[in-house]
């Protein structure tokens, strides 16, 4: 399992000697890394060049390559082309996939999401009234989350971490945060799909035209609070643009640890589980287990991984 998550910042120039991409860095030494071990590579840099080879051999590896604008934010990315020898027959599944079985895989995943919400806030300030309430929805959320439940417990669970005036999608550090921090979650699940053979397009519950990702965009809902986790010891430090520590930070929350199936797993790891449990649920149409992560207590405040 590849496990390395690059960021450029100073990429003069990107290419291929054997099997290692090598990093000529504007007044550094020359970085070199076997590609077998690269799972993300963030480009914050604009005038890095690259070779063709060095594309071709990352979507050969299923490695996700995205590209940041002036303000740091993922905007664009490259996804690897073909990467399963059945993707005609995952397609036929997914479009054939039953609708009660994926309705029940959404209940599911949104119980998990307020229970790794309501996780988050015991980790973070203990808030009473928030718990109580946040332990109520998830235990009634219904199947399709008819109640919207989700968007409920998302407004209260906000208001908890960053404060009553806290409004989600305005230009704010927290918010830009928040952004970033989603969008490398998202990337990640994006290329286990991709690699699996998925058509992301094709979602269990999202269903937007719009978003070529409807996929990635339902598993990544119990992941979502790591994010907000991590940002709640970190308010003070957010500015606009994001600091490199920050987005550091946010970029290794891949390396930190959920647990599933009684295991700790990295999170990276985490989402190639699930998105392995969803295969073979939907090649089956059968929903025996369909394992989601649990978020524990991290030491976000201790020196960096």
């Amino acid at each position: 399992m590849s496990y390395k998550n690059l960021i450029i910042r100073n990429g003069k120039f990107l290419s291929m000697l054997d099997s290692q991409l090598v990093v000529k860095r504007r007044g550094e030494e020359t970085l070199s890394i076997p590609i077998e071990d690269i799972s993300i590579i963030l480009v914050e840099d604009p005038y890095s060049n690259f070779s063709s080879r060095v594309l071709t051999e990352l979507s050969k590896h299923g490695v996700i390559l995205l590209f940041c604008d002036n303000s740091y934010m993922p905007t664009s990315f490259v996804l690897p082309y073909n990467q399963s020898y059945n993707q005609s027959k995952i397609l036929r599944a997914q479009i054939c996939f039953s609708k009660q079985i994926k309705a029940e895989l959404w209940q599911k995943i949104i119980k998990q999401k307020i229970n790794n919400q309501e996780s988050v806030i015991r980790y973070c300030n203990n808030d009473d009234y928030t718990i109580q309430y946040l332990s109520r929805y998830k235990n009634e959320v219904e199947i399709n989350d008819t109640k919207n439940l989700e968007g409920i417990a998302s407004k209260m669970f906000f208001s908890a971490l960053y404060g009553d005036d806290f409004i989600r999608f305005t230009e704010s550090g927290i918010n830009l945060a928040l952004n970033y921090g989603y969008s490398v979650l998202h990337a990640a699940i994006i290329r286990h799909l991709c690699v699996m053979g998925f058509n992301s397009n094709l979602g269990i519950w999202h269903s937007s035209e719009k978003n070529a990702f409807n996929l990635a965009s339902d598993l990544i809902e119990p992941f979502r609070p790591l994010v907000d986790y991590l940002l709640y010891w970190h308010q003070d430090d957010l500015e606009v643009p994001l600091s490199k520590d920050i987005r550091k930070k946010l970029v290794q929350l891949l390396k930190r640890r959920v647990k599933m199936n009684q295991k700790s797993l990295t999170v990276e790891y985490a989402m190639e589980q699930v998105v392995k449990n969803l295969l073979n649920i939907i090649t089956t149409n059968d929903f025996k287990e369909f394992s989601l992560p649990e978020i524990e207590p991290i030491q976000f405040l201790e020196n960096e991984l």
